[in-house]
Protein backbone atom coordinates (compact mmCIF):
# COMPACT_ATOMS: atom_id res chain seq x y z
CA UNK A 1 0.00 0.00 0.00
CA UNK A 2 2.67 2.58 0.90
CA UNK A 3 4.16 1.88 -2.17
CA UNK A 4 0.81 2.88 -4.67
CA UNK A 5 0.65 5.56 -2.16
CA UNK A 6 4.48 6.51 -3.01
CA UNK A 7 2.85 6.15 -6.63
CA UNK A 8 0.18 8.38 -6.38
CA UNK A 9 2.34 11.03 -4.79
CA UNK A 10 4.71 10.67 -7.79
CA UNK A 11 2.08 11.17 -10.06
CA UNK A 12 0.37 14.09 -8.25
CA UNK A 13 4.38 15.88 -8.03
CA UNK A 14 4.51 14.78 -11.59
CA UNK A 15 1.09 16.41 -12.69
CA UNK A 16 1.96 19.35 -11.03
CA UNK A 17 4.87 20.16 -12.01
CA UNK A 18 3.28 19.72 -15.62
CA UNK A 19 0.78 22.29 -14.39
CA UNK A 20 3.36 24.34 -13.38
CA UNK A 21 5.67 24.39 -16.44
CA UNK A 22 2.56 24.52 -18.36
CA UNK A 23 0.71 27.64 -16.76
CA UNK A 24 4.57 29.94 -17.35
CA UNK A 25 4.48 28.41 -21.30
CA UNK A 26 1.05 29.44 -21.30
CA UNK A 27 2.80 33.07 -20.11
CA UNK A 28 5.43 32.79 -21.96
CA UNK A 29 2.89 32.77 -25.27
CA UNK A 30 0.83 35.31 -23.90
CA UNK A 31 3.64 37.88 -23.35
CA UNK A 32 5.33 36.81 -27.30
CA UNK A 33 1.47 37.38 -28.73
CA UNK A 34 1.76 40.54 -26.53
CA UNK A 35 5.06 41.64 -28.08
CA UNK A 36 4.06 40.22 -31.41
CA UNK A 37 0.71 42.55 -31.40
CA UNK A 38 3.33 45.51 -30.21
CA UNK A 39 5.43 45.43 -32.94
CA UNK A 40 2.48 44.77 -35.57
CA UNK A 41 0.86 48.20 -34.07
CA UNK A 42 4.63 49.65 -34.32
CA UNK A 43 4.84 48.48 -38.03
CA UNK A 44 1.68 50.06 -38.86
CA UNK A 45 2.13 53.30 -37.23
CA UNK A 46 5.28 53.39 -38.99
CA UNK A 47 3.75 52.49 -42.31
CA UNK A 48 1.06 55.58 -41.56
CA UNK A 49 3.87 57.84 -40.73
CA UNK A 50 5.62 57.25 -44.01
CA UNK A 51 2.42 57.14 -45.66
CA UNK A 52 2.33 61.14 -44.42
CA UNK A 53 5.86 62.25 -44.69
CA UNK A 54 5.56 60.70 -48.47
CA UNK A 55 2.02 62.79 -49.11
CA UNK A 56 3.73 66.43 -47.41
CA UNK A 57 7.03 65.67 -49.50
CA UNK A 58 4.69 65.32 -52.72
CA UNK A 59 2.57 68.13 -51.35
CA UNK A 60 6.14 70.22 -51.22
CA UNK A 61 7.03 69.24 -54.48
CA UNK A 62 3.63 70.66 -56.00
CA UNK A 63 4.12 74.12 -54.14
CA UNK A 64 7.57 74.48 -55.22
CA UNK A 65 6.46 73.09 -58.87
CA UNK A 66 3.63 75.89 -58.77
CA UNK A 67 5.91 78.48 -57.84
CA UNK A 68 8.05 77.67 -60.18
CA UNK A 69 5.54 77.69 -63.26
CA UNK A 70 4.43 81.29 -61.84
CA UNK A 71 7.46 82.87 -61.61
CA UNK A 72 8.05 81.55 -65.23
CA UNK A 73 4.28 83.44 -66.41
CA UNK A 74 5.35 86.67 -64.11
CA UNK A 75 9.04 86.84 -66.16
CA UNK A 76 6.73 85.54 -69.38
CA UNK A 77 4.58 88.29 -68.99
CA UNK A 78 7.68 91.19 -67.51
CA UNK A 79 9.49 90.31 -70.68
CA UNK A 80 6.41 90.40 -73.03
CA UNK A 81 5.42 93.43 -71.88
CA UNK A 82 1.94 92.49 -71.83
CA UNK A 83 -0.26 94.81 -69.86
CA UNK A 84 -1.16 94.23 -65.95
CA UNK A 85 -4.82 93.69 -66.79
CA UNK A 86 -4.25 91.70 -69.55
CA UNK A 87 -3.47 89.16 -67.28
CA UNK A 88 -5.32 87.76 -63.92
CA UNK A 89 -2.99 85.63 -61.78
CA UNK A 90 -3.70 82.36 -60.04
CA UNK A 91 -4.04 82.05 -56.71
CA UNK A 92 -1.00 80.50 -55.69
CA UNK A 93 0.90 83.59 -57.75
CA UNK A 94 -1.06 85.71 -55.58
CA UNK A 95 0.13 83.63 -52.59
CA UNK A 96 3.94 83.65 -53.81
CA UNK A 97 3.50 87.52 -53.79
CA UNK A 98 2.57 88.18 -50.52
CA UNK A 99 4.44 85.49 -49.25
CA UNK A 100 7.42 87.36 -50.10
CA UNK A 101 6.39 90.77 -49.11
CA UNK A 102 7.19 92.14 -45.39
CA UNK A 103 4.19 94.50 -46.07
CA UNK A 104 2.60 92.87 -42.61
CA UNK A 105 5.83 93.75 -40.88
CA UNK A 106 4.97 97.38 -40.85
CA UNK A 107 3.30 98.96 -37.87
CA UNK A 108 -0.28 100.28 -38.06
CA UNK A 109 -0.32 103.76 -37.56
CA UNK A 110 -4.02 105.35 -37.75
CA UNK A 111 -2.37 108.87 -38.89
CA UNK A 112 0.66 107.73 -40.60
CA UNK A 113 0.58 104.20 -41.77
CA UNK A 114 -3.47 103.02 -41.83
CA UNK A 115 -5.09 100.58 -43.85
CA UNK A 116 -5.37 102.57 -46.85
CA UNK A 117 -1.24 103.07 -46.83
CA UNK A 118 -1.02 99.58 -46.31
CA UNK A 119 -3.43 98.53 -49.38
CA UNK A 120 -1.19 101.23 -51.53
CA UNK A 121 1.70 99.19 -50.64
CA UNK A 122 0.27 96.18 -51.72
CA UNK A 123 -1.08 97.33 -55.14
CA UNK A 124 2.39 98.59 -55.92
CA UNK A 125 3.73 95.15 -55.15
CA UNK A 126 1.51 93.36 -57.43
CA UNK A 127 2.01 96.52 -60.09
CA UNK A 128 5.64 95.87 -60.53
CA UNK A 129 4.67 92.20 -60.85
CA UNK A 130 2.26 93.51 -63.91
CA UNK A 131 -0.36 91.96 -62.05
CA UNK A 132 -3.59 94.07 -61.69
CA UNK A 133 -5.14 95.02 -58.59
CA UNK A 134 -7.11 97.41 -56.72
CA UNK A 135 -8.46 99.17 -53.20
CA UNK A 136 -11.33 98.16 -52.08
CA UNK A 137 -13.65 100.65 -49.30
CA UNK A 138 -15.20 98.77 -46.91
CA UNK A 139 -18.14 100.51 -44.78
CA UNK A 140 -19.03 99.17 -41.63
CA UNK A 141 -22.77 99.83 -40.06
CA UNK A 142 -20.97 101.61 -36.83
CA UNK A 143 -17.38 101.49 -37.18
CA UNK A 144 -16.35 103.97 -40.04
CA UNK A 145 -14.69 102.52 -42.86
CA UNK A 146 -11.65 100.42 -43.89
CA UNK A 147 -9.46 99.54 -46.49
CA UNK A 148 -8.13 95.90 -48.49
CA UNK A 149 -6.83 95.16 -51.66
CA UNK A 150 -9.55 93.14 -54.18
CA UNK A 151 -7.85 91.28 -57.20
CA UNK A 152 -9.17 88.83 -59.63
CA UNK A 153 -7.65 84.93 -60.30
CA UNK A 154 -7.41 82.93 -63.23
CA UNK A 155 -8.92 80.16 -60.76
CA UNK A 156 -10.26 81.36 -57.37
CA UNK A 157 -12.36 84.29 -59.01
CA UNK A 158 -12.18 87.63 -57.33
CA UNK A 159 -10.42 87.55 -53.79
CA UNK A 160 -9.46 90.04 -51.32
CA UNK A 161 -6.20 90.39 -49.06
CA UNK A 162 -6.04 92.10 -45.86
CA UNK A 163 -2.68 93.26 -46.43
CA UNK A 164 -1.82 93.82 -42.68
CA UNK A 165 -1.81 90.24 -42.34
CA UNK A 166 -1.94 88.52 -45.41
CA UNK A 167 -5.07 86.92 -45.03
CA UNK A 168 -6.84 86.00 -47.86
CA UNK A 169 -10.65 86.47 -47.80
CA UNK A 170 -12.82 84.05 -50.61
CA UNK A 171 -15.96 86.04 -49.97
CA UNK A 172 -17.01 89.65 -48.66
CA UNK A 173 -20.81 90.32 -48.78
CA UNK A 174 -23.08 93.63 -47.52
CA UNK A 175 -23.86 92.28 -43.96
CA UNK A 176 -20.76 90.01 -43.24
CA UNK A 177 -18.85 90.50 -40.17
CA UNK A 178 -15.25 91.53 -41.74
CA UNK A 179 -13.69 90.29 -38.69
CA UNK A 180 -14.76 87.14 -38.80
CA UNK A 181 -12.96 86.28 -42.29
CA UNK A 182 -9.74 87.91 -40.95
CA UNK A 183 -9.77 86.39 -37.36
CA UNK A 184 -9.68 89.84 -35.75
CA UNK A 185 -11.27 90.29 -32.14
CA UNK A 186 -14.40 93.02 -33.50
CA UNK A 187 -17.72 93.33 -34.93
CA UNK A 188 -17.38 95.19 -38.12
CA UNK A 189 -20.74 94.52 -39.83
CA UNK A 190 -20.07 95.46 -43.71
CA UNK A 191 -22.75 98.24 -44.97
CA UNK A 192 -21.17 98.63 -48.43
CA UNK A 193 -18.41 97.64 -50.53
CA UNK A 194 -16.55 99.25 -53.34
CA UNK A 195 -13.80 98.06 -55.66
CA UNK A 196 -12.94 98.62 -59.08
CA UNK A 197 -14.50 95.18 -60.11
CA UNK A 198 -17.85 96.56 -59.16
Amino acid sequence: MAKGIGIILVMGLVIVVLLIVGFNYINDINDYKYEIKSCENKLDYSEDRVDELKDRVKEEINNSKNEIDSLKRIQEIKISGMSAIDYSPSLSEVKMIIRNSDLEDEEYDEDLFNCVEFSHNLVREFKEEKIYSCITEIWFEDEGGHANVAINTSDKGLVYIEPQDDTIIYDLEVGDNYCDKVNWDCDWIIEYIKTCYF
